[in-house]
């Protein structure tokens, strides 16, 4: 329960820091956008996918430590503040959001892990959230 605290509070200082779209309101990302640790990498994952030699399953693993691939199921577990903008650069924007990991251990009890995940992606990513 400490480490919840922990992350949380570490969430709201975060998140005054940021360069949040406030006119926008909450934003969130496109279901298929890439997440890198540098613009570069980035660049580099979309141009692989763009040009099809290696599986999608392929790319994952390859940028397994990088990038993250934000399909339905993150989409569906990222938790508010949803994304915050914290750097503009060129067509990219760095970003910062949660994810809730649930696991059921027993009928009756669960594990959940929030993780905080930070990185790069295309400007066009980060849109309107739609409630």
């Amino acid at each position: 329960m400490k480490t919840l605290s922990k992350i949380l509070a570490a969430g709201l200082i975060m998140s005054g820091s940021s360069l949040t779209l406030a006119a926008e309101g909450d934003l969130v990302l496109q279901r298929g956008s890439w997440v890198c640790d540098t613009p570069d990498r980035y660049d580099q994952i979309v141009t692989a996918q763009s040009q099809g030699g290696n599986s999608f399953e392929q790319l994952q693993q390859e940028y397994q430590n990088t990038c993250l691939y934000m399909d339905g199921d993150n989409l569906d577990e990222m938790m508010a503040p949803f994304v915050k903008v914290l750097e503009q650069q060129g067509d990219k924007d760095k970003v910062t959001f949660f994810v809730q990991f649930e696991e059921r251990i027993t009928m009756l009890n669960q594990k959940a892990k929030q993780v905080k995940f930070t990185g790069w992606t295309a400007a066009d990513n980060v849109i309107p959230r739609h409630n």
